[in-house]
């Protein structure tokens, strides 16, 4: 069978050129690479295009287990959208691992405000999100959350206080999204998104060549349809398996 084997890149084809990360082949393109070994010890790139070494690559195909669609395609915007609330205190953490099980993600946007009503009705199942992350422009990761639904045995939503709505799936959905907290409030409403494990597709190499944005976006209704935040370069730290910003 051979040791190496091809692929096609859905989204950027990435490769290391002149001192800096960048997409050097575009969507589309067809690569190939190594189907074993240690990301830690192996050589991150390869060719004279520095073409990225991804020894885990990973298909999925995935349905609701409704049989509904959860989130419109109108929401997997190819570029940020500018009609997103935004709010001055956010942040954006991803750690990749050698060992998928161990990836993770947390994104907040606090210290904004919206009610309840903004976020719909997910209890109910009629409201389905999608977490939107942009790097340089570029659409590279949108993890769908379903509205309503069963988790470990439970519902997977539930409304809390009159104020806030929470997802939790211990064991992660398709898209690797074990929690959600969406908290109303005047100047205290909170948006917060969490995932672990090998269905999360993180997106590195990171290149954030400008900024990097993320945008939680829902079902259209009332009231704000998104939650954003823009993280300006450089970020705090961003590294081949790991990036962490703040705003301010």
């Amino acid at each position: 069978m051979g040791g190496s084997g091809i692929y096609v890149a859905f989204g950027r084809a990435m490769g290391y050129m002149n001192g800096g990360w960048g997409d050097v082949h575009g969507a589309g393109a067809q690569r190939s690479g190594p189907k074993s070994g240690d990301p830690t010890e192996d050589p991150q790139v390869h060719g004279p295009q520095g073409d990225a070494v991804r020894i885990f690559n990973y298909v999925r195909l995935v349905r609701d287990a409704s049989g509904t669609i959860p989130v419109s395609e109108a929401t997997r915007a190819p570029a940020p959208r500018d009609d997103c609330a935004l709010t001055g205190k956010a942040q954006l953490k991803m750690n990749d691992n050698a060992n998928p099980s161990k990836r993770t993600l947390l994104w907040q946007w606090s210290k904004g405000s919206a009610s309840l009503a903004d976020f719909g009705d997910p209890v109910a199942g009629t409201t389905s999100y999608r977490l939107c992350v942009y790097d340089d422009g570029v659409l590279t990761m949108n993890p769908a959350i379903a509205g309503g639904g069963t988790c470990n045995g439970k519902p997977c939503w539930k409304i809390g206080g009159g104020t806030r709505l929470t997802y939790t799936n211990r064991t992660g959905n398709a898209d690797g999204i074990t929690g959600v907290t969406l908290k109303s409030g005047s100047g205290k409403a909170m948006v917060q998104v969490k995932g672990k494990g090998a269905g999360l597709a993180l997106p590195f190499p990171v290149t954030d060549s400008v900024a990097v944005t993320v945008q939680l976006v829902k079902d259209a209704g009332s009231g704000s349809e998104c939650w954003g935040a823009t993280f300006p370069s450089p970020a705090k730290k961003n590294e081949a398996e790991q990036f962490l910003d703040r705003t301010p």
